[in-house]
């Protein structure tokens, strides 16, 4: 907000107060009243401005008029602007510091004291319009600017690699028209400010690195630089990234017990970021991460007297928060019984038949009670692919291995299989592996 106080009565100022909001302007008239003036005398008279803004609270203006006769021409013209979507109304007239601003179909008039002048016109997008000019005595001086519409890049694009390396496109302009020099390349985050990336490019591509950068709606824009002007901005569409969430792990103990101590592994799968998180639980059994990458995980739990946990998750923008209970362990003589029966995720996990993992993938299974057990693998299909275990058990923890051959002692193809643990004929679970030949 702003005000402003006079302290003479010649002079006043319309409007007198108003508001003036960040990165914008307003005209004051300063008007005069001469009636009761002295000719060819010359007077003072010193206006105060006032704001809220707390760096220029207060601002002395100083004024002076010298009332006499003045030696003054016209200046007047029509505008063209060749080309492009603007008006000529958004066109600015500067006559030696003197601004001018044509009516929407181009015509401007001003009376201005005789000399030589330099008169601009400017308009974002457009060329700039520049004569030198003679204003004489009760004479009239004609200019009729033409400014040129300056060609902008056009169809900017934009590419994401799978290790967030953006690439963005646009078409080259006509270079050997307005003189081009270069491309300047902005980034836009959020719809916050603009901030240039590069400037005095040649090429048509740049490639910007966002592996470090936050998530968010980013938007390019390029603008082509000529000698003496600058085109107007060309954007591209909005290119969302989401690739980090906050994530929840919430453990609890089958018997009750506070669940302090829980030694906690989370090693990520995928080849970009390859988070590993390692921690051990409180009193609350609660474990929290912010700007986890969305991909499968390897987790792990240990806990002296419970069973552990050895299992692949899956994080993505609908699954953050994930619950455990860790199950005690019964032990019968020297060996602990679990309380549940249970299949564990394979390892290693994709498996291969040769090399490194010659002798297969293990899995591991826990019995419960004394049963008839049998550990089976299925294709895509739901076909029976090979029988591992078939046989009668008493409680306890049991390991087996598939080396990729079926039945028949026949090599099956690369893919996804399941594996399931049954007892007495009933399916206690059922998990996916993957087999890489």
């Amino acid at each position: 907000a702003i005000e402003f106080y006079r302290v003479i009565d010649w002079l006043t100022v319309d409007p007198s107060s108003g508001i003036v909001y960040a990165d914008e302007t307003h005209n004051i008239d300063i008007i005069v009243d001469t009636d009761e003036l002295e000719y060819g005398q010359t007077y003072q008279c010193d206006l105060y401005l006032t704001t809220n803004d707390p760096d220029l609270s207060q601002l002395v203006i100083p004024v002076y008029l010298t009332v006499g006769d003045i030696d003054e021409g016209t200046v007047q013209g029509m505008v063209t602007l060749l080309g492009g979507t603007s008006t000529p109304d958004n066109v600015i007239i500067d006559i030696g510091g003197m601004i001018i601003y044509p009516d929407a179909t181009g015509y401007f008039e001003a009376v201005i004291p005789v000399g030589n002048y330099t008169l601009e016109a400017t308009c974002p997008g457009y060329d700039s319009y520049i004569e030198d000019i003679e204003v004489l005595l009760d004479q009239t001086t004609v200019v009729n600017p033409v400014l040129e519409y300056i060609e902008a890049p056009a169809n900017v694009w934009i590419t994401l690699s799978e290790d967030y390396l953006a690439t963005v496109i646009w078409n080259s302009v006509s270079q050997d028209i307005k003189l081009f020099q270069s491309y300047t390349l902005s980034r836009q985050l959020d719809n916050g400010n603009w901030i240039i990336l590069q400037e005095g490019l040649a090429d048509t591509v740049y490639v910007d690195n966002l592996y470090s950068q936050s998530d968010g709606e980013y938007k390019y824009g390029v603008m082509a630089v000529y000698e003496h002007t600058q085109s107007d901005t060309s954007y591209s569409d909005v290119l969302p990234i989401l690739r980090f969430v906050d994530v929840q792990f919430e453990f609890t103990l089958s018997d009750g017990h506070i669940p302090e101590g829980i030694q906690f592994s989370l090693t990520g799968l995928d080849t970009i970021y390859a988070q590993v998180y390692e921690d051990s639980t409180h009193a609350d059994g609660i474990l929290s991460y912010t700007d986890v990458f969305m991909a499968d995980y390897h987790l792990t739990t240990e806990k002296d007297g419970y069973e552990s946990i050895d299992e692949i998750i899956t994080i993505d923008a609908e699954t953050t928060n994930f619950e455990y209970t860790l199950q005690y362990v019964v032990a019968i003589g020297d060996e602990p019984v679990p309380l549940v029966s249970k299949i564990e995720q394979n390892y290693p996990n994709p498996f291969h038949i040769s090399g490194f993992s010659r002798g297969g993938t293990e899995i591991n299974y826990h019995v419960h009670k004394a049963a008839k057990v049998k550990v089976e693998i299925f294709n895509i299909k739901g076909e029976l692919v090979a029988t591992l275990v078939n046989e009668g058990m008493i409680p306890g923890k049991y390991s087996t291995t598939w080396n990729g051959l079926d039945d028949h002692n026949k090599t099956v193809s690369s893919g996804i299989y399941f594996y399931r643990l049954m007892l007495d004929n009933i399916t206690i679970e059922s998990k996916k592996c993957v087999l890489i030949r």
